[in-house]
């Protein structure tokens, strides 16, 4: 591979990078409170939420959120 399709490559890969966290969207892992925040947190961001997904973890109904 020539260093010039190497910068290519690394250029998409780059490129690309940020689409492949909203691949991981939807994901749900309630294993540990850290692990449940980033549940929340990432299955909420604009242009890609998952508003179910994201509350998976919480249990809104033992607060009175109905």
């Amino acid at each position: 591979m020539t260093l010039a399709s190497r910068s290519v490559v690394a250029l998409l890969l780059l490129a690309l990078g940020p689409f492949a966290g909203a691949a991981a969207a939807q994901d749900v892992d309630c294993s540990t409170p850290r692990r449940a925040v980033a549940t929340w947190l990432d299955n909420l961001q604009e242009g890609d939420e998952h508003p179910r997904a994201a509350a998976a973890c919480f249990a809104w109904r033992a607060g009175g959120v109905r």
